[in-house]
């Protein structure tokens, strides 16, 4: 005997409650690890970028010490 997407046994429509309850939670641990993963994605990128503009920075500021000033 089916009811709905889950098979009915000794506990009735209670263990398609329980599995739908199960789905959404592993749902929802699944979203939070998706968040967690793109955000250290974002922060890796903004990071690089950081570190590029930081170097770009230094780079430019040697380029003017080694190059005198006309006076």
């Amino acid at each position: 005997m089916e009811r709905g997407e889950g098979r009915v046994r000794e506990g009735g429509e209670r263990e398609d409650e329980e599995e739908r309850i199960k789905r959404e939670v592993i749902e929802v641990e699944v979203d939070k690890v998706r968040e967690r993963r793109e955000e250290a994605e974002r922060r890796e990128e903004e990071d690089k970028m950081m570190r590029r503009e930081g170097e770009r920075k230094r780079l430019e500021g040697h380029g003017r010490d080694l190059v005198p000033s006309p006076r």
